[in-house]
């Protein structure tokens, strides 16, 4: 990505059908706004047939100087906006398939 070396293994922690999956990068990754994270995905049937699915992000900042400055500043945006194209991608599909849902997501900072 703009000429920075971007590398990054992921690995499924937890995963049970159709109602969580939480996955996360492993090793040493090379990221550029994260130094690592992890995903969790929960599905949540409420009443009137329709499903709940919460999408929340955690990750951890960069060490390195430039890449903290530049987390400081993307960082929180980023991951809003990865959140919000997986949750209307989930959507989109659920919706092919004639199935309702909502859809909510949040995101974390450990510092």
């Amino acid at each position: 990505m703009m000429g920075l070396l971007i590398d990054v293994a992921m690995e499924v922690t937890k995963w049970v059908p159709g109602v969580e999956k939480i996955w996360e990068t492993i090793g040493e990754p090379k990221l550029i706004i994260y130094s690592w994270y992890r995903i969790q995905l929960i599905i949540t049937d409420i009443p009137e047939g329709i499903s709940q699915a919460e999408l929340s992000i955690t990750y951890k900042k960069p060490s390195r100087f430039f890449y903290k400055i530049l987390s400081f500043f993307v960082a929180d945006w980023y991951c809003k906006w990865c959140l919000k194209k997986m949750l209307a991608d989930a959507k989109n599909n659920l919706e092919l398939n004639k199935i309702k849902s909502i859809s909510k997501h949040s995101f974390y900072e450990i510092n």
